[in-house]
């Protein structure tokens, strides 16, 4: 059966309206995690950062990374996994003791992060060395 129009007007605005409001925390989350994340960049050691720009930034292979760095590729995917858990355990517990963020606080940081944030590596990793 067709629907009245007041009805259908409704359904129309009810899928066009967002979803949910932006949180108003979400400016200073990615604020907090910009900052983490830059800091705790700059305090791996520099082989790290190496194998981290090689993959994320010149899009290098694991063999073509394992021929810079003398090292066997299997060896590079597992620093390479090994650095990327450092820097998020890293990264959380300078967010729960240093700003004193939730569990749910910082899966919000990561949560926003996965969105639209202008995060820039390559400059981090430059201003690390």
């Amino acid at each position: 059966e067709p629907m009245d129009d007041a009805a259908e007007r409704s359904l129309s605005h009810a899928a066009c309206a967002p979803q949910s409001p932006l949180d108003p925390q979400r400016g200073r989350y990615l604020a907090m995690l910009c900052d983490s994340l830059k800091r705790t960049i700059a305090n791996l050691p520099p082989s790290d950062r190496l194998r981290i720009s090689y993959y994320y930034l010149q899009g290098l292979t694991l063999a073509q990374i394992g021929c810079l760095m003398g090292e066997h590729e299997s060896t590079i995917s597992r620093k390479l996994a090994q650095t990327r858990n450092r820097i998020r355990e890293q990264v959380e517990k300078n967010l729960s003791a240093e700003y004193h963020l939730s569990a749910d606080q910082i899966s919000s940081c990561f949560e926003y992060a996965t969105e639209d944030w202008p995060f820039n590596l390559a400059e981090v990793l430059a201003q690390a060395k």
